[in-house]
């Protein structure tokens, strides 16, 4: 009897055993604890490394003046850029001159703070060659990794023609390798004549691009006076408003060509013309300036009255 007990006891204490171990198996496993935010804001970004979602700071364009200068002549550019970005790191808006492909940029200064988110720099340049150069302002910004650049801006530099006889003087770009001033006799009325001659790929040699002629004035007339008396003598580009009176920098005062032009004109029997006529600052000279009809000016890439007018203003007329 005592053995029967001692069974069903066993018995029953392995039951239960089991379904406590049933029970303690089947409960899901406890959740880990929360992190409790305590008012701490938790950083989205690490210390020194840039926000991808941040935008990219910019330069403002650069601009130059003067954008012309001339070879072997020390000439003082001023550059000016303008960064509204707060991010800017003082003392970093550098201006470099790009090299040739696969050459580092040569950092030519350091632009300074002038006022209004505005920094400047001037600079003197002294080339021994024609061509041109090409500009950019880099600066760094905080929580960017590289240097933000500039647009690309250039410089032209220009040849430099002298006159003996007259002591006149202008500048005058490159028209491809070679590039030459030939001086011819004047015709009759004339004081000056040449042509600037450039490379032409299609004909594998040098051709007028540009001819210059001067004129005396001796009767001291206005250029419109002198105009109507030489080329309009009815008065009809006058009228139509053919050519347009420009005020340049150097004191000469141009007409230049600013629409076709007139069947009126050639009927009335008048001929070919000049894109520019241009009186001297003392009025004792005019000058006339046209592209050549062997090779236009916009095959070197140039607007062409654009251009002529830039030739006319760095004339010097003693």
């Amino acid at each position: 009897m005592k053995t029967i007990f001692i069974t069903i006891m066993f018995v029953v204490a392995l039951l239960v055993t089991g379904g406590v171990l049933l029970y303690a198996r089947s409960q899901p496993a406890p959740a880990p604890p929360q992190e409790v935010n305590r008012g701490v804001q938790i950083p989205t970004q690490v210390a020194g490394v840039p926000d991808a979602t941040a935008s990219t700071p910019t330069i403002g364009a650069v601009s130059a003046t003067p954008t012309l200068i001339t070879v072997n002549t020390p000439t003082s550019v001023t550059f000016t850029a303008n960064i509204s970005d707060p991010a800017l790191i003082p003392n970093s808006v550098n201006l470099l001159q790009l090299g040739t492909a696969g050459r580092q940029p040569a950092i030519l200064g350091q632009l300074q703070a002038s006022g209004n988110n505005t920094y400047t720099i001037t600079y003197t340049f002294n080339q021994s060659a024609a061509g041109s150069l090409q500009i950019q302002v880099s600066a760094a910004f905080r929580g960017t990794l590289k240097r933000v650049l500039s647009n690309v801006m250039t410089l032209s530099v220009w040849n430099v023609y002298s006159n003996p006889p007259t002591n006149i003087t202008l500048a005058y770009p490159q028209f491809g390798s070679g590039t030459q001033v030939v001086t011819s006799p004047p015709p009759a009325g004339q004081t000056l004549y040449f042509d600037i001659e450039g490379w032409s790929t299609s004909q594998q040699q040098l051709v007028p691009v540009v001819g210059v002629s001067v004129y005396p004035n001796s009767t001291g007339t206005t250029l419109w006076q002198w105009f109507e008396n030489n080329v309009d003598v009815n008065g009809i580009l006058q009228a139509s408003g053919t050519y347009q009176y420009q005020q340049l920098s150097n004191g000469i005062t141009a007409l230049t060509l600013a629409a076709p032009l007139p069947i009126q004109y050639f009927n009335a029997g008048g001929g070919p013309t000049e894109e520019v006529y241009a009186l001297s600052p003392l009025g004792d000279y005019v000058i006339t300036l046209t592209q050549s009809q062997v090779a236009q000016l916009s095959d070197y890439g140039y607007e062409p009255l654009t251009l002529l007018v830039q030739i006319l203003n760095t004339m010097a007329i003693p």
